[in-house]
């Protein structure tokens, strides 16, 4: 799963059109993160996961 995850995030690619429609519907529902979210926030989230997950099991 974190594979395919990986490539959703580093994929430039448009959002392929033979995915379930509730699969599509997600990914176009959240390619912009709303606008009450702290980017800031997200991103310092993300590092922590990156870097400490591992440690976390």
């Amino acid at each position: 799963m974190n594979e395919v995850l990986a490539q959703f995030r580093d994929n430039d690619q448009p959002i392929p059109e033979d995915l379930p429609e509730s699969v599509r519907r997600y990914l176009i529902d959240t390619a912009v993160p709303p606008g009450w979210a702290d980017l800031g926030r997200v991103a310092d989230a993300y590092e922590f996961f990156v870097d400490d997950a591992g440690s976390c099991r």
